[in-house]
């Protein structure tokens, strides 16, 4: 996985096989309007958009990079907006904690035939970030160039928000990894 700036490719070979963008909300304002956010500092926030993938489990590849580089940043709350119909992706993202805030609102950045989509904003903070951020931690990584470039173990897999497998004794975190 490659880091450019707020952007993130899966390559293998020649080609992406996926991509996602991640800033935080002082790099680039919020997309939409909704939900207010305004009780956080913009840089204690990260907005991650832009999920696509041309082959089966990358996307899941992408997810777990960002979800490294979500807990590298230490922010107070995570926000993504999904199309609110014809998408399957909210369970996953229940899954791991994100909840739903306030009502679908009109995603300004893409259009469609009839208009533009409607997302569902949803944010994961609190608890549910915190259980994110100790399962991202016994991910065995290796971070040879400040998080530029993620490498992971082929075994590991992001757990959900649940907490129920606890660091055992030698096992590897990520900021071990790094040494």
């Amino acid at each position: 996985m490659y880091i450019v700036n707020a952007f993130w490719s899966i390559i293998q070979g020649s080609e992406p096989e996926a991509y996602a963008a991640l800033h935080d909300l002082a790099a680039y304002p919020q997309s939409c309007a909704q939900p207010d956010l305004s009780g956080y500092a913009p840089q204690s926030v990260l907005e991650c958009s832009d999920h696509w993938s041309l082959s089966r489990g990358a996307g899941m590849h992408a997810w777990r990079g960002i979800a490294v580089q979500v807990v590298h940043r230490n922010p107070r709350a995570v926000l993504v907006y999904l199309a609110a119909r014809g998408s399957a992706h909210n369970g996953f993202y229940t899954a791991m904690g994100f909840v739903n805030v306030g009502t679908p609102v009109e995603y300004p950045y893409l259009e469609e035939p009839g208009g533009r989509p409607w997302v569902q904003p949803m944010i994961l903070e609190g608890e549910a970030l915190a259980k994110l951020t100790s399962n991202v931690r016994r991910l065995k990584i290796e971070t040879p160039d400040n998080y530029l470039t993620i490498r992971f173990d082929n075994s590991d897999r992001l757990r959900p928000a649940t907490n129920r497998y606890p660091l055992r004794i030698g096992e590897m975190n990520s900021e071990t990894a790094q040494a």
